[in-house]
């Protein structure tokens, strides 16, 4: 049997696993695999636990690891590179040892999630995050020639702004709103972005990139002002159609 798996920290929220077993056996009913979850508070010693995993053909990378990967790694493609975000990593084994490609396939599943919402305008967006996931959302966004700014409690750039910058006038001018933070995220479903939800309108459009629960609290208020609303559960799935061609090529 071989073996895919995602890491992480935490992964109570991750719903990875139930969705290959759902879908993977679907779409390659003749390959016996499994999908495991790998909580991990670092990554340390990651290329000699890989060498201990002889089954273990490729793994998913998630928060707070999309960066901090990309060390260990012997190669990236293109969308990672562009990125500087890693959320796949694809597992070479010659003569004892052990090579490590890593991708961005959150680039195409962002891509096909923007295209959800597309029928709406958009003017300009706000990322609210800096993490690796934020990196993917703003890759496809520049390829769309959709101006953006980020949303942080630690602006580090000209082009990132306080939460306590968002009014009015930037909800107004920026009415494509992505959450790329873990704020709302299983367990902790009581957290929240601190946006300003009174200028929200039907223009404003919501896209959070968690999809447990379905519903976050921040979209739940969003609602609430009648904006448009779309979670994370997509995008999920046709990223990890990706991930999974990358790691089934030539197996």
């Amino acid at each position: 049997m071989i073996t895919f798996g995602l890491i992480g920290y935490p992964l109570t929220h991750s719903k990875s696993a139930e969705y290959f077993l759902q879908e993977f056996h679907t779409l390659y009913p003749a390959i016996i695999a499994e999908y495991k979850l790998f909580p991990m508070k670092n990554i340390e010693n990651i290329r000699s636990w890989i060498s201990k995993q002889n089954n273990l053909l490729g793994f998913n990378v998630t928060s707070p690891f999309k960066i901090q990967i990309i060390p260990f790694l012997d190669q990236m493609d293109t969308s990672a590179i562009e990125t500087g975000s890693v959320n796949t990593v694809k597992i070479f084994r010659t003569n004892n040892k052990i090579y490590l490609k890593g991708y961005n396939t959150d680039v195409t599943g962002f891509k096909h999630l923007l295209a959800m919402n597309q029928h709406f305008s958009i003017k300009k967006a706000l990322i609210i995050g800096t993490g690796g996931a934020s990196k993917s959302v703003s890759h496809v966004l520049s390829s769309k020639n959709i101006e953006h700014l980020f949303v942080s409690r630690n602006p580090k750039n000209i082009n990132t702004i306080y939460y306590s910058q968002v009014d009015k006038d930037i909800i107004s001018t920026h009415n494509l709103i992505i959450n790329t933070t873990p704020l709302g995220q299983f367990p902790n479903v009581t957290e929240y972005p601190p946006l300003p939800f009174g200028f929200f309108t039907c223009n404003t459009i919501i896209i959070d990139l968690i999809y447990n629960p379905e519903k976050t609290l921040l979209l739940q208020k969003a609602k609430k002002q009648r904006a448009k609303i779309s979670n994370g559960l997509f995008m999920l799935h046709q990223q990890a159609k990706t991930a999974w061609n990358i790691w089934l090529e030539n197996c």
